[in-house]
């Protein structure tokens, strides 16, 4: 479930930044065989879900596809990472700035324990008490992450 909430939150934020970037594409292959599944331009894409399973794409020509996830099914994606300076989240008001190699964050009621995720779901970065003061991610490198903060997160691209 966590590494479903994960993943679905990366393409999330991935689909938002492809729209504009039509280099960019997804390829979903199965790692036992390295067989493609799929492939496809993230600008013809409107929406991927993941739901009893399965992943399922629906492109711009209203066409859909739809694939069983397993545990040996991979998805990543090609092209050039793109910055995001600022997303607002649904964090009861939390909105949080990517700009300058910079994260902060604004709308904390109270210091918060924060940390940042890669797209593997592996921890890249903890705060502790974090009051959303800017916090350099030079020693990130470039790609997608997710910031979470108490229960809520929040995605970002660094470039």
């Amino acid at each position: 479930m966590k590494r479903k909430t994960i993943l679905t939150s990366a393409i999330l934020a991935l689909l938002a930044v492809g729209q504009g970037h039509a280099d960019n594409s997804f390829v979903v292959k199965d790692s036992n065989t390295g067989k493609k599944q799929l492939e496809g331009k993230l600008s013809t894409v409107s929406r991927i879900c993941f739901k009893d399973g399965k992943m399922e794409v629906r492109f711009a020509d209203k066409t859909t596809r739809e694939l069983a996830f397993t545990n040996s099914t991979v998805l990543y994606f090609e092209g050039e990472p793109t910055s995001v300076t600022q997303v607002v989240g649904g964090a009861e008001g939390l909105q949080v700035m990517y700009q300058g190699g910079f994260v902060s964050a604004t709308g904390l009621t109270s210091p918060a324990h924060a940390a940042i995720y890669n797209i593997s779901g592996q921890r890249a970065m903890s705060l502790k008490a974090w009051d959303g003061t800017p916090v350099s991610t030079d020693a990130l490198s470039s790609g997608v992450y997710i910031l979470k903060v108490n229960n809520k997160s929040i995605k970002f691209v660094k470039k």
